[in-house]
């Protein structure tokens, strides 16, 4: 796709030196520009105590290879970068040198690092154990993203850095271009999709900073041509791997790394080669710029299935940024509408921690070009009219088998339906197939628990070892004490899929037997049928077995469940209510889950509810309604 646009890299017409940022002379921009965001990068910037910045040791980087903690060795590194971004931020608003030794000595230490790979990443790299060497050159997400931070103070900065010493910029040449020679010359690496590898979100990902980063600091062109191409195969293999509606296995945020830095790499490439590579209007490119939308739930939330988390960083800005450059006015809208409900002042009485600024330098990873479009394209969504957003009711996604479904076009608005299918196979994978999540009026009832905070289990043989993935712990069925299974290749799909849609009717029905890879488990089709005009969704359970067994359904819940009859009820705090009534009386049983995981206290406060439904056939067909 991209490749076929030149005949080799000697073809390419590229601009050396290009201008992504706006550098601190420019005083109409940071002066304006930011004054909308300024307090919160100002109120950020409290967090970090520049007199006691904690040392990266040894002995931090080998805690993930003796016990699995990434965590305390990704903190200290992460703020790092954090902290440069904030303050080259305020540097250049304030431009009076209040920051600039601060900028320099945080400059220095990540040039200092000996490698930029996290502890979780290193065992892809071959000549390490659990430790780097000098000489390591394997590429990560992270180590991409340090590059354009520096890129981008190097860029902003540029001359008042060579006042303190000129060799500050050379020292942040000399090491970017050490990455791009390995970039060029290395097939090798998996994310790059070559092989019999099938790239994720670190192909996108790593290439948008990769190519942001050489166009900004490299003055030797054909080198920056080489790097150029070696990103137009790269992202050629993701492209050719995404399903054509735009779809996104990973999980709606995962989005944010994965399709949506496809849509960015599209507009560098556009961009830096003066429209040369330029596929902004192609029907998949459309498509997967258009997904986020599709499953946004309302108030700064969307679907959360794989390792999703319901709560999604605030990347109004880019996402505006694309529409923008797409022409695609729906997404502008969007763009508009997510600005309006989680931005800004808008907030009120919400602590400064979770605002703006934080989401997005700290939970962003220091994502140097997604806070520069924050700062850019702010005054901008401030001064629109307000959207009027209106996704279509229903969306059915065939790439990821993903329904959604609304009463109208707001998501807040009566029942919420979301359902998938799939395989277990799938990129950040849960053992999930056939499950589905309700909210009602923007309450969360039925939900998918998402992800913990990463560990050494997430990515290794344990993964699956792990509740939040396993498929007792979603909202499908046990058979006999039989839980899903993962499939690495995907072998055990869901069959038989249909999906059917009126205006008033959505039908979603699948077998989910093989994903439990069970002789015993001969059919289980769930049929889900959502009934606007009746707020009525009603599910049927199809199944047979082998043997007379136990079975339970399953629904993950934050919310207080009790039976009565045949009808379980839901209630939340704020008093909005859930009932499931099955067509036959079962038994009833509730798990209470407490964790102290950050990630599962963050999204639904640390407790969580598995009700399950039980009894014990041969086979039977059960119908229950959610209303």
């Amino acid at each position: 796709m991209l490749c076929e646009k030149v005949n080799s890299y000697k073809d390419l017409r590229v601009k050396p030196n290009l201008k992504f940022f706006n550098p601190i002379s420019d005083r109409d921009f940071w002066e304006n520009s930011l004054k909308l965001t300024l307090e919160y990068f100002e109120e950020a910037s409290k967090i970090f105590d520049s007199k006691n910045r904690k040392m990266l040791t040894t002995s931090l980087y080998r805690l993930h290879h003796i016990n699995g903690d990434r965590i305390t060795y990704e903190d200290i590194y992460f703020d790092r970068r954090a902290e440069l971004i904030n303050k080259v931020v305020l540097e250049c608003y304030y431009n009076d040198d209040r920051y600039t030794e601060d900028i320099v000595d945080l400059l220095w230490m990540i040039l200092e690092e000996t490698t930029w790979i996290l502890p979780a990443h290193i065992h892809r790299s071959d000549d390490s154990d659990s430790l780097p060497t000098t000489k390591t050159d394997y590429i990560d997400l992270f180590s991409a993203e340090t590059a354009c931070a520096l890129a981008f103070a190097y860029q902003v900065l540029g001359k008042k850095l060579d006042e303190i010493s000129v060799n500050i910029n050379l020292y942040i040449k000399e090491r970017l271009r050490k990455m791009f020679e390995v970039f060029v010359e290395r097939d090798d690496f998996y994310w790059m999709g070559f092989g019999d590898s099938v790239p994720a979100n670190w192909d996108p990902w790593i290439c948008s900073n990769i190519l942001t980063s050489c166009f900004i600091v490299e003055d030797d062109t054909e080198l920056l041509k080489k790097v150029v191409y070696k990103a137009l195969r790269c992202l050629d293999n993701y492209y050719y791997v995404q399903p054509l509606d735009g779809a996104c296995d990973e999980g709606s945020n995962y989005w944010c790394q994965a399709g949506l830095c496809l849509l960015e790499n599209c507009w560098i490439l556009d961009y830096g080669t003066d429209g040369q590579i330029n596929i902004l209007n192609d029907e998949k490119i459309k498509n997967i710029l258009e997904f986020f939308m599709k499953m946004y739930t309302g108030n700064g939330t969307a679907v959360n299935f794989a390792d999703g988390k319901p709560m999604l960083p605030t990347y109004y800005a880019t996402i505006y940024k694309m529409g923008i450059v797409s022409d695609n006015k729906k997404v502008v809208a969007f763009a508009k509408n997510l600005y309006d409900t989680i931005s800004l002042d808008k907030e009120p009485g919400i602590p400064v921690e979770k605002r703006l600024a934080n989401i997005l330098i700290r939970e962003g990873l220091a994502k140097a070009h997604r806070v520069y479009d924050i700062i850019k394209f702010s005054p901008e969504l401030e001064e629109l009219e307000p959207s009027g957003f209106k996704p279509d009711s229903d969306y059915y996604l065939e790439g990821t088998q993903v329904v959604t479904s609304r009463k109208d076009s707001d998501p807040l608005d009566g029942l919420f339906l979301a359902a998938k299918g799939g395989h277990n196979g799938e990129h950040h994978n849960h053992n999930d197939v056939g499950n589905f999540i309700v909210y009602k009026n923007g309450t969360k009832f039925l939900i998918d628990s998402g992800v913990m905070t990463y560990r050494k289990e997430t990515f290794n043989e344990f993964r699956y070892t792990l509740w939040t993935t396993r498929g007792s712990h979603h909202n499908i069925p046990v058979i006999d004490g039989r839980e899903q299974q993962e499939s690495r290749r995907g072998e055990f799909p869901a069959k038989d899929v249909r999906f059917e849609k009126t205006d008033d009717r959505v039908f979603f029905t699948l077998d989910i037997s093989a994903p439990y890879q069970c002789e015993n488990v001969k059919k289980w089709v769930r049929s889900i049928e959502y009934v606007k005009s009746a707020q009525v969704i009603t599910v049927t359970e199809d199944f047979e077995f082998g043997k007379e067994s136990e079975y339970s359904l399953n629904f993950m819940t934050p919310q207080i469940a009790e039976k009565n009859g045949n009808t379980v009820k839901f209630t939340a705090e704020n008093g909005e209510t859930l009932e499931i009534t099955t067509s036959i009386d079962m038994g009833f049983d509730v798990e209470k889950i407490e964790s102290d995981d950050a990630l599962i206290v963050r999204n639904w406060g640390g407790i969580l509810y598995r009700v399950s439904l039980k009894s014990k056939a041969q086979s039977g067909k059960i119908t229950y309604t959610i209303k």
